[in-house]
């Protein structure tokens, strides 16, 4: 039998024909397109353009917080309205905020039903345990598409930090509230006007007869810090994901939310704990 040979066309052609057949492989194994976001929560800036390749000029051209932010100008580089991908995330937190809005909303609604001279402790640990959950398991869903902030306060945080950029936080921030608005209003259709939360429903009533303007402003802003100052160190510092890990991010942040929400439940009479804006409808 004549031995085989192979021409160096054919050689050519199984070479083309594995190289596309390695790259279709390689997109099915990885059909999940991470865009790069310095300010995603739970990523602790892991998932961001730094080395000094085309591609990532490119990327950061379009987008320059997919690494943190170094100068002014580009936090307030106004392309960042015309780029796609961040409507889309926006989408996601719009939906996100809804969800949250609406389950966290709904339990809020049923402390209210619970027996006259239930301790306000109780209420305020009851509250505390569904919002540390919820709040985690939301920041799972939508960190990696996202960012997970669910919150305008963390967007409006992240911005300041130069971990986002002006568009992307107007952009977030009013996704955020239209989400919010939107779960408020599900939740009033699911329950009904005889069954909707009235009187004092924790998290979204005060009493000006105990509790001041100036009182509630106080309360709100330094509650509010303390949540910021919390969920950055865990959640977006770099250092953090060395020694706790990047996967425990979004259990310490819903920890922290917790703990403000327990916290601020007993501060004061009349004061029935921490809004954080969205958290709540």
């Amino acid at each position: 039998m004549p031995k085989e040979t192979t021409t160096d066309a054919e050689m050519a052609f199984q070479g083309n024909t594995s190289s596309r057949d390695g790259s279709l492989r390689s997109r099915r194994r990885d059909p999940i397109r991470n865009a790069p976001f310095a300010g995603r929560i739970g990523g602790n800036q892991a998932f961001i353009a730094t080395d000094d390749s085309v591609e990532s000029e490119e990327i950061l051209r379009k987008q320059p917080d997919a690494a943190p932010l170094l100068t002014l100008q580009d936090a307030l580089d106004l392309r960042g309205f015309f780029v796609v991908d961040t409507w889309r995330q926006a989408a996601i937190e719009a939906w996100g905020t809804c969800l949250l809005v609406f389950i966290l909303g709904a339990v809020s609604s049923g402390l209210t039903s619970l027996p006259t001279g239930t301790s306000p402790l109780a209420i305020g640990a009851y509250a505390a345990l569904t919002n540390g959950v919820g709040l985690s398991l939301f920041i799972y869903s939508a960190g990696p598409a996202s960012g997970g902030h669910l919150n305008p306060t963390i967007t409006f945080a992240t911005f300041c930090a130069g971990l986002a950029t002006l568009p992307r936080a107007v952009i977030y921030i009013s996704a955020q509230i239209l989400g919010a608005i939107i779960g408020g209003y599900f939740l009033r259709l699911g329950l009904g006007d005889a069954y909707f939360a009235t009187g004092i429903i924790p998290g979204c009533t005060v009493d000006p007869q105990f509790v001041s303007a100036g009182q509630l402003w106080v309360l709100e802003f330094m509650f509010a810090q303390g949540l910021i100052f919390t969920a950055f160190g865990v959640g977006l510092d770099p250092r953090s994901a060395k020694t706790l890990g990047a996967a425990l991010a979004p259990v310490l942040v819903g920890a922290s939310l917790s703990l403000g929400t327990l916290a601020s439940s007993v501060a004061k009479p009349g004061y029935t704990g921490i809004c954080m804006a969205t958290s709540r409808p």
